[in-house]
């Protein structure tokens, strides 16, 4: 194995470095084990949906993003409905810093009437939500994710125009049979 040297780095430096990335490692795989499990995402559980969504934003803006997030939802709501929410826009997020070549996104949440409504819009280069494929199955699963709570989302996109995913979950879960609607494209969410 070829070691190669960081400018700028001491020995020291690079070893505490490498401490740091393997205690964060060790964490995210302590984090991952407990969502697998059901439990809430850490900034989810020490913040709720707002310092959840906060962290996930505050995460997208180191890839130099501009993040603009509005949370609105009367706390506190049922955890499966703040894990869906969480989930989903954190998705939707990754998603713009990833691929869509954006220099902005908005996040909007808000509690209407017994639901959490939430978009995520991007000023990024936009794809046809029909043909554009979702091979990884990201969308698929936001939907799903949804779906399982009785919500839904929407996809509205076209090359060149950017993005924006809306969605609507109970913000008291109400889980539903698995076979209910898909992905709406270029539909309506509300």
């Amino acid at each position: 194995m070829r070691s190669v040297a960081s400018p700028g780095l001491s020995p020291a430096d690079r070893s505490a470095a490498l401490d740091m990335v393997a205690e964060q490692l060790a964490e995210t795989k302590v984090e991952l084990a407990g969502i697998a499990g059901g439990q809430l995402p850490a900034a989810v559980r020490d913040g709720g949906l707002a310092g959840g969504l906060v962290h996930a934003a505050d995460t997208a803006r180191k890839t130099g993003l501009r993040v603009e997030l509005s949370v609105a939802v009367p706390e506190p709501i049922d955890d499966d409905a703040a894990a869906a929410v969480y989930f989903c826009c954190s998705e939707a997020l990754q998603n713009v810093a990833k691929y869509a070549r954006a220099r902005s996104v908005s996040i909007q949440v808000r509690g209407e009437a017994g639901r959490v409504e939430f978009v995520v819009t991007d000023d990024g280069a936009g794809f046809d939500p029909v043909t554009g494929g979702d091979s990884l199955g990201g969308l698929r699963g936001l939907d799903d994710r949804a779906s399982l709570l009785g919500g839904r989302i929407a996809v509205d996109s076209a090359p060149g125009r950017g993005t924006r995913v809306r969605g609507s979950i109970p913000a008291a879960s109400s889980a539903v049979p698995a076979a209910s609607a898909g992905i709406a494209a270029n539909g309506d969410a509300s």
